[in-house]
């Protein structure tokens, strides 16, 4: 993959200490990067909004709403972006074989991946729909 391919145009990993940024590279969470001026983790921005920002945005009456079952991927639609790593606070969503996984014994089904997924690759195991 070229170098080009690797990252998204308009997103990138920024500091929120210091604000230092370097381009977002696809399937690498920022928040595992740190800041090589002070030592921060780094935080994704999109399109210049920030992830919490496209939270709220992208959410109907802008509050998370719990699912009554762990959310899945359906991996014929995701493109592994990385953005559900991204948002995901608990740490329950990897990649496996170049897919986003949800590790169901660390997902507290808050719902903040389900909306998202820019192609609504994450559904709600119960009803079977995305955002």
């Amino acid at each position: 993959m070229s170098a080009a391919a690797e990252h998204y145009d308009g997103d990138l990993c920024r500091c929120p200490s210091c604000g230092y940024s370097s381009p977002h590279r696809r399937g690498y969470p920022c928040f595992r990067e740190l800041c090589p001026q002070c030592g921060t983790a780094l935080q994704r921005q999109k399109g210049g909004a920030d992830l919490r920002s496209l939270r709220r945005m992208h959410r109907p009456g802008g509050g998370a709403r719990a699912l009554e079952e762990h959310p899945r991927v359906v991996r014929e639609d995701c493109i592994s972006c990385g953005i559900c790593l991204d948002a995901c606070n608990f740490d329950a969503i990897h990649f496996r074989e170049g897919k986003a996984w949800i590790d169901q014994a660390r997902c507290t089904r808050c719902g903040e991946c389900l909306c998202l997924c820019p192609r609504n690759a994450i559904r709600d195991s119960a009803t079977g729909r995305g955002c």
